[in-house]
């Protein structure tokens, strides 16, 4: 009988081990199978913002954490949230690793395009400054060349001289020296570029000197269309607005 219920005893004691094991599966953690990425490739202009969708597979993985690393920065980034952000013509990987320690990954291959937006418009624009507009007797045109420089991928300054008429009594203005001067950023609008910045207004004679901005708004395109012609309104702080109308 002793015998027996040692048996007993043992075999019980098994089962009591046997459902602790099972018990103790149940406290693995889950690793990462897979990551998943849309889209896998992607094609983007320089200076442009693109974005991937990550989903952690399975997702009731216990630490579902990621990062994400660009192999070339030079060429894009990307943030811990998968936007990513063009910087020049080229081609990189975006890899997003598990940090789980299963080396699990997943990539999308970023290719930058070659445009140089500021190149484009780069060169000499031969044209006037229009002063007063809106108001036909006292439109001043001030012939002047508008020289864009190519300053990067996206931008272009221009620094031009002008004989403008400021002050003096009503419709006789005086005509005083003036430099103007702007940075630009340039974007492709279809088949024109279209143009935004600010910079300043100096008149050394009267030892002025003012800011100037671009404007770009639901009336007023500020382009430069396929065939070189250019429309640029810009807002003088304190003397009013100014159009150029010109042709590279």
């Amino acid at each position: 009988m002793k015998n027996r219920k040692s048996i007993w005893m043992i075999a019980a004691f098994a089962v009591m081990l046997s459902v602790t094991s099972c018990g103790g599966d149940d406290d693995k953690d889950v690793l990462v199978t897979s990551i998943v990425l849309n889209p896998t490739s992607l094609e983007l202009d320089p200076n442009g913002i693109g974005s991937i969708t990550i989903t952690v597979l399975p997702e009731n993985a216990t630490n579902g954490r990621y990062e994400c690393t660009s192999e070339d920065e030079s060429i894009a980034t990307v943030n811990a949230g998968g936007t990513i952000t063009a910087i020049s013509s080229g081609t990189t990987r975006i890899v997003v690793k598990a940090l789980d320690g299963s080396n699990v990954s997943a990539s999308c291959n970023v290719t930058v395009k070659n445009v140089d937006y500021g190149k484009a418009v780069e060169g000499i624009y031969n044209g006037k400054i229009i002063i007063n507009p809106y108001s036909e007797t006292e439109r001043v045109e001030i012939p002047t060349a508008l020289p864009l420089e190519y300053k990067s991928v996206n931008a272009v300054s221009f620094t031009m001289t002008a004989t403008i008429p400021v002050g003096g009594i009503p419709g006789v203005p005086i005509p005083v020296d003036a430099t103007l001067s702007a940075n630009l950023t340039v974007s492709q609008k279809n088949d024109m570029y279209g143009l935004e910045g600010s910079g300043n207004i100096e008149i050394a004679t009267l030892g002025l000197s003012s800011g100037i901005t671009i404007a770009d708004d639901a009336d007023f395109q500020n382009t430069i269309d396929s065939s070189g012609n250019i429309l640029m309104r810009i807002y003088i702080t304190g003397l009013g607005e100014a159009f150029y109308e010109g042709k590279k």
